[in-house]
């Protein structure tokens, strides 16, 4: 399939949404006419520095709107929001890929392989090399 993952990632979450699917977390953002343009963004391009004026400007919002908006329809703050798309994304890259840890740390922003196990692990439980090893099919 020639389709860019984010591009599938938002058919797959469009067609949860015409469904009436309740969704939480980062995707609750998708119902969202504000918060939906950062998410897809976001899922794009996960290495981008997204700061929250960033965020806030995509949304077309103050920041300090967009961060209340955020937090009371997704129940994350605009900083856990990048997170929990960026740990999604991570996931997705060991499970389905054997690019090394730097490569999927480069595509997600992080200086170093280091710094992201760091954040893997915060998130996930488990470095990214166990998560692989357990959860690579």
């Amino acid at each position: 399939m020639s389709a860019r993952p984010s591009t599938i990632w938002c058919c797959l979450l469009r067609q949860v949404i015409d469904q009436g699917e309740s969704l939480n977390g980062p995707l609750a953002a998708l119902n969202d006419r504000q918060l939906r343009s950062v998410v897809i963004a976001i899922i794009d391009e996960p290495g981008a520095d997204w700061s929250v004026e960033h965020l806030a400007e995509l949304a077309y919002l103050s920041v300090s709107a967009f961060a209340e908006r955020c937090l009371k329809k997704t129940g994350l703050t605009p900083k856990k929001l990048v997170d929990q798309l960026r740990l999604q994304r991570a996931r997705m890259l060991l499970n389905g890929s054997q690019l090394p840890l730097d490569l999927i740390a480069e595509q997600l922003g992080y200086q170093s392989a280091t710094a992201f196990s760091r954040f893997f692990k915060k998130y996930a439980g488990l470095s990214p090399a166990d998560y692989r090893q357990n959860y690579h099919p």
